[in-house]
């Protein structure tokens, strides 16, 4: 809801995130249930609070089969 989405911004003011193709190593593998070096899309994320002050940091593995990034740009028309 628009109050949800408003309180969280307020525990938080900025991200970084990070997208990129990796193998996984053999604990990742071993968790996901796949072969050691198959390429997944491995994704960073750290958040800072309104005083630039690190709060935490995601680190997710996606298989790519299942999983795409999708931007928009601009005014919504």
């Amino acid at each position: 809801t628009r109050k949800e989405s408003s309180a969280a911004s307020d525990v938080y003011k900025r991200q970084k995130q990070w997208i990129g193709a990796a193998p996984l190593d053999d604990e990742a593998a071993s968790q996901l249930q796949r072969t050691p070096g198959s390429v997944f899309l491995r994704v960073v994320r750290e958040t800072f609070d309104s005083r630039g002050r690190f709060m935490e940091r995601v680190e997710s593995y996606l298989d790519p089969l299942h999983f795409q990034l999708h931007l928009e740009f601009g005014d919504a028309q």
